[in-house]
């Protein structure tokens, strides 16, 4: 009799990949924060230059400006009702070291290292609605949902930007009165009333000025001795 045992070996199953969207907003300013995992930008641009299945950080440091270019393309904006793009950007960061071997990161772990960009940008008198569109998903037909964090203050709220539902629209509630005041700027000088040194650097003006008049008087008298013309002898 010949018996079969099935044995169920582990498989790797391949982890979610989740992309993030930070954005954090103050009465006149708003930062855009995007995190994506080197798979996701794959599907963007093609980063891997060389086609060796390995990205080193100068690959996607060489494609910095395209990646910037790109998002400001399609992640839509707009502040007070009014279209805009995502505003100045700051140096992209990565979160991954290149291994010793110096082939850098291997296909299989794209999914598992992360690029950081930011973007600032500024509104007046102060932003009283944002909306923020994704057509991302229109250029990545595998890439399924962008989770979005809106920081406000001290509140925050997560939401979920998908192909079904790629937008997003909320009131900030801020008005002229969240305008912070600005601080009036002091001074790290003492005025000259109050300075001692100042007082100082006076009386030694007046003093020079005393000794050189001293001195052209002495020197003035000993001219006149040596012509002959100044009587220094008894008084008659």
């Amino acid at each position: 009799m010949i018996v079969c045992i099935a044995v169920g070996l582990p498989t790797k199953v391949q982890a979610e990949e989740v992309n993030q969207f930070h954005v954090r907003v103050e009465p006149q300013r708003i930062e855009f924060r995007l995190k994506f995992s080197l798979q996701t930008l794959q599907k963007f641009l093609v980063l891997d230059s060389d086609h060796n299945g390995f990205l080193s950080r100068q690959e996607v440091v060489n494609q910095e400006v395209a990646l910037r270019d790109y998002l400001s393309r399609h992640v839509l904006i707009t502040l007070n009702g009014r279209e805009t793009n995502l505003g100045f950007p700051k140096p992209m960061k990565h979160h991954w070291s290149d291994d010793q071997s110096g082939k850098g990161v291997p296909l299989a772990e794209f999914d598992q290292r992360w690029v950081e960009l930011t973007f600032m940008k500024s509104a007046q008198p102060f932003i009283a609605d944002v909306g923020i569109r994704l057509d991302l998903f229109k250029t990545a037909s595998d890439l399924d949902r962008i989770d979005v964090k809106i920081e406000q203050g001290e509140s925050s709220k997560s939401i979920s930007l998908s192909r079904s539902e790629p937008e997003h629209r909320w009131q900030t509630g801020f008005s002229a009165d969240s305008i912070p005041e600005p601080v009036a700027s002091i001074s790290n000088e003492t005025p000259a009333s109050l300075d001692p040194s100042s007082k100082f650097s006076s009386s030694m003006i007046v003093f020079g000025l005393v000794a050189m008049a001293i001195t052209w008087l002495l020197l003035r008298r000993v001219h006149q001795i040596s012509r002959g013309s100044f009587y220094i002898g008894p008084r008659e």
